[in-house]
């Protein structure tokens, strides 16, 4: 995705989206691409020695909500009966979707707001067949090849974190990945989240993850935090690249939203799209702090064939008693290096008066004082409480035995 970067021109953006609370970017690792051979001896080194099997990079874990319990209450070899009553595995696609390309959500900053305010996916019927197997590998009747791998891990503070790995290849032999995975500790914090990854025989590669996590308060006073985020994209093969269709286009997605217990909120997402020489980048943010003040921002351009580019970007700042200001920018560069911009600014005096202020490149100027009613949305609409009942998934898995300590269930 090297060509689907911010472009330079919008670098003296000066409220860009705060890169510590996006998530990494998901960008393709050679490592994690290699796959199992059919050989045995497929995870020897060179010199004939046996390698251990490495830890997927992502660090998945099983969304299984009972994790401890589930350990007590599984009868000697009940694993081994759950596989024995499932059909024959007649292919991979039965046991992932990573190989289905993901959707883009809609294409105005409203759509992304609904987005952010729904649950995340539910588990996908195809967990359900590869939570019931064991670990292991094999080949599927249409010749498929697939792997699975799980594991626990174990921390301070009573940690566990439990993943599962769906690995292999199709019957074509496009290469897949997805994991899921879950986390608690004594303490109070729920995790989990998921990760798949795969292609199709025309060269296209995709990439999609989330993750949720509640965070207890911390032993210094801090509030209890709830945060999201989701991250995917695809692109084309090479030789699509060149004369793309529109669903061959290449685009990226990603969106986070942090949620305080005492009333701060953060959120923002990134979108865009790339095809052939033209491309387009949306990008904005929300945040209030809690005590009523309240900043919004966008930033959204295109790229065209013609090497020429034109956007505009706003953004608005309040504090608790109604000051605040407002303002924002319109531009346009030709192929020849050629700008035009207007700017504008508003400053909200609290008391109904307005100056308003603005200039352009093309000589425009103005500076006026009005009187008109200031609005601006002093709290989030979508904030703790709500992101607490969008997520029942993540509040229902299972805190680790009293007698290791206390957790914060009562959240």
């Amino acid at each position: 995705m090297a060509r689907m970067l911010v472009c330079a021109n919008n670098a003296s953006f000066r409220r860009p989206m705060a890169m510590s609370a996006v998530p990494r970017r998901l960008v393709e690792d050679e490592e994690a691409w290699k796959w199992p051979t059919e050989a045995k001896d497929a995870e020897k080194d060179g010199a004939g020695r046996r390698m251990p099997v490495p830890k997927p990079t992502s660090r998945p874990t099983n969304t299984v909500a009972d994790v401890l319990e589930k350990e007590r209450e599984l009868p000697p070899f009940a694993s081994e009966e759950n596989e024995a009553k499932l059909p024959p595995l007649q292919s991979v696609v039965e046991l992932t979707n990573a190989l289905q390309r993901p959707t883009r959500e809609g294409e105005g900053e409203g759509d992304l707001t609904m987005a952010l305010q729904q649950p995340l996916p539910p588990l996908e019927s195809q967990m359900k067949r590869a939570e019931a197997m064991e670990d292991g590998s094999g080949v599927a009747e249409d010749g498929s090849q697939w792997k699975r791998e799980s594991g626990v891990e174990r921390g301070d503070h009573g940690y566990v974190r439990r993943w599962t790995r769906v690995s292999g290849k199709s019957a074509e032999g496009v290469p897949f990945e997805e994991s899921w995975w879950s986390a608690t500790d004594v303490r109070g914090l729920k995790a989990m989240g998921a990760d798949k990854r795969g292609g199709d025989t025309t060269g296209r590669t995709w990439r999609e993850a989330w993750e949720e996590t509640l965070h207890p308060p911390s032993a210094k006073g801090g509030a209890a935090v709830i945060e999201k985020w989701a991250h995917k994209w695809c692109k084309p093969g090479e030789d699509l690249a060149a004369d793309a269709e529109e669903d061959d286009q290449a685009w990226e997605e990603s969106w986070f939203e942090r949620h305080r217990a005492n009333g701060a909120t953060e959120r923002g997402a990134y979108k865009t799209g790339q095809k052939g020489n033209k491309a387009w980048h949306a990008r904005w943010g929300e945040l209030w702090d809690g005590k009523g003040r309240a900043n919004k921002w966008t930033d959204q351009w295109d790229e065209n064939e013609d090497g020429s580019k034109q956007g505009d970007k706003w953004e608005e700042d309040f504090g608790p008693d109604g000051r605040g200001s407002k303002h924002g920018e319109t531009w346009h560069a030709a192929a020849d290096g050629t700008r035009w911009a207007k700017w504008w600014s508003e400053d909200h005096l609290g008391d109904g008066t307005v100056q308003k202020r603005g200039h352009s490149t093309s000589g425009e100027h103005w500076d006026v004082q009005e009187h008109q009613d200031t609005w601006f949305e002093s709290k989030p609409h979508f904030g703790f409480d709500l992101a607490l009942v969008h997520s029942r998934v993540l509040m229902d898995l299972k805190e680790p035995p009293e007698e290791l300590g206390p957790g914060t269930s009562d959240l």
